[in-house]
């Protein structure tokens, strides 16, 4: 489901400028590259609570989750800010000194800072997950899923209300991505038997119901051009339909469904990839204005390059350095285990 995602996103990317029909189909009916990043936020509703129960402490997770995330991370804004230096890519207009360092925390989204790279935007609310979540867990309120996503349901479903039809103004719908998560955490949970088919159902059709008010209170009536052009009605619900379609569909039928080996290993690399396309897309564009279609699988080829280098000599040796800092650091009075967390 990684690999498939991170597809989305690129094709979306290399794709919209130079394929008429695939403009047309993501400005006016389903934003493939949100419907990605939405299997993205469900992947993560999936896994996190689960890396959470499974990790001897929270500092554990914590742990495991900064060496997996920040140093391929610091890496893409440093070659970001080189390809910048010798000409080679064009940084965020008016992009100051001091919002590159913020970006270096990943909290640039929660203080008004620009992103160095686009995509970094999704990562603010993979945080808010994870705080969220390590809160539940410090709570012990873990086996309360369906609860707290259907409290979450009702309260931006009060705020998207009050805000479009009391104040008059749009809905902050990034607020829904982080219903994507929860909806993912309860589906997860009912495969582990701590909750039923029948609350996951209720929890999916509230969870569509409030993605439809979302994406009318966040965009009905918005001037296009305002809203970044396919951040628009009709493609953004059909996003968030979509990925959640894709989502249920191999998580249902996970045991049956053949992955393409070729996918799965794409899956592995995702992270990098996701980070590191737009880079390869800004350095290759002046030079494929004229190579058509034949550009496109250029790119893919490119990035996917530049993602497994990222992901072999960056990932994979920091995820195993932070698992050696965890044995280090953890000890038996700061541990919090998956049973009492559960």
């Amino acid at each position: 489901m990684r690999g498939a995602a991170v597809l989305m996103v690129m094709l979306t990317h290399f794709a919209e400028g130079r394929i008429p029909f695939f403009y047309t189909v993501n400005n006016s009916y389903v934003q493939l590259g949100q419907a990605g990043v939405s299997i993205f936020f469900l992947i993560s509703g999936y896994i996190i609570p689960r890396s959470i129960s499974s990790a001897r402490s929270l500092k554990v997770f914590w742990i495991h989750r900064f060496f997996r995330l920040f140093p391929i991370y610091w890496c893409s804004i440093l070659l970001a800010c080189a390809l910048a230096y010798f000409g080679l890519m064009r940084l965020p207009q008016n992009l100051k000194v001091s919002e590159i360092f913020v970006n270096f925390s990943m909290l640039q989204g929660f203080v008004g800072s620009k992103n160095v790279i686009g995509v970094f935007w999704s990562l603010k609310f993979e945080l808010v997950f994870y705080f969220l979540m390590t809160a539940i867990a410090f709570a012990r309120l873990m086996k309360h899923s369906f609860y707290i996503c259907l409290a979450y349901s009702v309260g931006i479903a009060l705020v998207a209300f009050w805000m479009y039809f009391v104040q008059g103004k749009y809905f902050a719908y990034g607020l829904f991505h982080i219903q994507l998560m929860l909806i993912g955490w309860v589906v997860s949970e009912a495969q582990e038997r701590s909750s039923s088919q029948k609350q996951t159902g209720v929890v999916i059709g509230v969870g569509v119901m409030v993605a439809i008010l979302t994406a009318f209170t966040s965009f009905n009536g918005r001037d296009a051009s305002a809203a970044g052009g396919a951040l628009t009605l009709t493609p953004m619900l059909s996003a968030w339909l979509f990925g959640l379609l894709v989502f249920l569909l191999a998580v249902s039928f996970r045991r049956s469904l053949f992955w393409p080996k070729w996918l799965s290993w794409v899956g592995q690399i995702s992270y990098s990839a996701y980070l590191l396309h737009v880079l390869v897309q800004f350095v290759l564009t002046p030079y494929l204005r004229d190579w058509g279609l034949l550009a496109i699988p250029l790119m893919l080829a490119f990035s996917f390059l530049l993602a497994w280098i990222g992901y072999r000599f960056v990932e994979l040796p920091s995820i195993a350095f932070g698992k050696r800092v965890s044995f280090f650091w953890s000890s038996d009075k700061t541990q919090i285990s998956a049973g009492a967390i559960k």
